[in-house]
């Protein structure tokens, strides 16, 4: 599997992906959440008062839950929640 992390310290560069194959609202991880479906694998991404944090994991079996707990991981890393 392969995983990504994309940080964009300018919370203006947050872009939802609503046209995204199954796209869905996340609550509870910050601001404003999605996951959704992305090239064979999943993409999930957050908006925090400092930064976008997008992450996304592709090849073997990825699933929607692994992009979810990708991006729960990398802001409790990144001190951000």
């Amino acid at each position: 599997m392969y995983a990504q992390i994309q940080l964009i310290n300018d919370a203006h560069s947050w872009e939802k992906h609503t046209g995204a194959k199954g796209y869905e609202v996340l609550y509870g991880i910050d601001k404003e959440e999605f996951v959704a479906s992305s090239l064979g694998g999943w993409e999930a991404g957050t908006v925090t008062d400092r930064a976008v944090v997008f992450v996304s994991v592709s090849g073997g079996s990825p699933s929607r839950d692994t992009a979810v707990k990708l991006l729960r991981s990398t802001l409790e890393r990144l001190g951000m929640k």
